[in-house]
C-alpha cells in the first residue's frame, strides 16, 4: 500500500467514505447548474456569480475526496496538495463573495425598508406629493 501503515478495514472503509462524498460532491453542482440554469435560467449578476463559485467550491471538494483515494494508493501527494490549494482559493473566494453579497443585500433591503416607512410617514402626515389629476 505504498507505505500507508493503515489496517485493511479502515482502509477501505475510507476509501468508500471518500468516494462515496466525492460521487455526492460531483452531482451537488450538476443539479444545481440544471436547477438553476436551465429551469429558472438565472442570469442576474451577482446571483449568477455565486451561484458559479458554489459549483466550483463543491466540484473542487468532490475532487479532493478523490484526489485522497488515489493518493491512498500512488503516494503521490503532490497531487492531492494542490488540488487542496485550489480547494481553499476557491473557498475563501466563494466565502468572501457570499458575505459582500449578503452584506449589500441587507444594506439595501434596509435602504428601501427606511425609504418605504419614510414615505408612509410623509404620507400620512400628508405632506408627500400627490399625482395631479
Amino acid at each position: 500500500m505504498n507505505g500507508l501503515d493503515v489496517n485493511v478495514p479502515t482502509l477501505w472503509t475510507s476509501v468508500i467514505a471518500d468516494v462515496s462524498i466525492a460521487i455526492a460532491y460531483f452531482a451537488i453542482p450538476l443539479e444545481l447548474l440544471y436547477f438553476f440554469k436551465f429551469k429558472y435560467n438565472i442570469s442576474i449578476k451577482p446571483i449568477a456569480f455565486i451561484l458559479w463559485m458554489f459549483i466550483a467550491f463543491i466540484f473542487l471538494c468532490g475532487v479532493s475526496h478523490a484526489t485522497t483515494v488515489y493518493v491512498m494508493f500512488s503516494n503521490r501527494w503532490i497531487i492531492l496538495a494542490v488540488v487542496k490549494v485550489l480547494t481553499a482559493i476557491v473557498s475563501v473566494m466563494t466565502a468572501v463573495s457570499l458575505s459582500k453579497f449578503f452584506a449589500f443585500k441587507l444594506f439595501l433591503s434596509d435602504s428601501f425598508s427606511l425609504q418605504q416607512e419614510s414615505f408612509q410617514l410623509e404620507w400620512r402626515l400628508g405632506s408627500c406629493p400627490r399625482k395631479q389629476t
